[in-house]
């Protein structure tokens, strides 16, 4: 870590954690509307986190939260009981997994656990999700298809 002669330990890694949360989220925003909102607003709630967190494990599970709300809430909102169920298992099992490489030194063991917390978020795409209200805007191929069959039944 290449600032950490520069201010101190626990600042970088908390910065790298931000902005590893940052980009995170910003890829799972890349093709919504939201593209650039919603990595800023995550950013800032981390960086208020790592403000008032007094120590390593407050701070991620306090990032692991707002990964939680950004992702249930904002990203792929979801009904709020099975985002709560959905979140408390990953976030859980991610920090769980996160927890087991502390032995090793301060480089290893902070690209082990972010690889093992990450590894447990990659399940968030295997779980099964809302289906889309009618409410929601509808596919634009499914809408021509759709329009497509009722001009061949003319």
């Amino acid at each position: 870590m290449f600032a950490v002669p520069l201010i101190g330990a626990w600042e970088a890694r908390a910065l790298y954690f931000i902005g590893v949360l940052a980009l995170y989220v910003s890829g799972l925003t890349a093709t919504r509307p939201n593209r650039l909102r919603v990595p800023v607003v995550v950013a800032s709630a981390a960086g208020a986190v790592a403000l008032v967190a007094g120590s390593a494990t407050a701070l991620v599970i306090g990032l692991a939260a707002v990964l939680g709300v950004a992702r249930s809430g904002f990203v792929y909102p979801t009904a709020p009981s099975r985002a709560v169920v959905r979140e408390a298992i990953l976030l859980g099992g991610g920090l769980l997994l996160a927890r087991l490489p502390t032995a090793a030194p301060l480089m290893t063991s902070t690209g082990l656990a972010l690889w093992g917390f990450l590894l447990v978020q990659s399940f968030f795409f295997l779980l099964p999700r809302d289906r889309p209200t009618a409410t929601s805007q509808p596919d634009p191929f499914e809408e021509a298809h759709r329009r497509a069959l009722a001009i061949l039944d003319r």
